[in-house]
């Protein structure tokens, strides 16, 4: 998968892979073994994504 390569590689642009990812179903741990990335700090992503979805249905 293309976007697994954009997750693993660090660059400016990758948290916006990362929110996408959240997205699409990938789960903490799946974005973790790409990233390497603690945990926490992707944890408090997946919360700002689900607020943002929250704020787009209100």
């Amino acid at each position: 998968m293309k976007s697994d390569i954009r997750l693993i590689v660090p660059n400016a642009e990758r948290i916006f892979f990362i929110c996408h990812a959240l997205r699409a179903g990938f789960n903490i741990e799946k974005i973790f073994n790409f990233t390497k990335i603690d945990r926490w700090f992707l944890v408090q992503i997946k919360e700002i994504v689900d607020f943002e979805e929250e704020l787009a249905t209100a």
